[in-house]
């Protein structure tokens, strides 16, 4: 014996709909259960130099030295409340040049490698 459901007809804008939903789910899902390896932090840069010069005004060009800088992401000069990003350049051999940006206030310098960080001594802005 065979048991009939009622069936009942949808429009073409319901099956659209679950079809999106649907999808939706799958592409929130992917990167949860895509990989259960997570990439480890790179070490963290280190700064075994002084910042030259130590102080100045937004727009001083400062150096500093550190080993695994070739890979920096992200600068900024750290305040007590606030960090300032700045343009830099690696020239090589673990040099780093920046520039003071116009919204720097007195803190150290901080070097962004993925997930890891590294600061300088205090940067003087006057």
């Amino acid at each position: 014996m065979h048991s009939h459901l009622p069936l009942r007809r949808t429009g073409l804008g319901s099956v659209v709909l679950l079809a999106i939903a649907a999808a939706v789910a799958v592409v929130l899902l992917l990167p949860a259960t895509a990989s259960s390896k997570k990439t480890p932090c790179p070490p963290p840069p280190r700064l075994d130099g002084p910042v030259f010069p130590k102080q100045g005004p937004p727009g001083t060009i400062v150096l500093f030295h550190g080993s695994k800088m070739s890979n920096v992401d992200e600068l900024n000069f750290k305040g007590k409340h606030s960090f300032a990003w700045s343009m830099f350049e690696y020239l090589g051999n673990g040099w780093i040049e920046t520039i003071v940006p116009p919204d720097a206030v007195t803190g150290p310098i901080v070097v962004n490698i993925e997930c890891t960080a590294a600061q300088t001594q205090t940067f003087k802005v006057t």
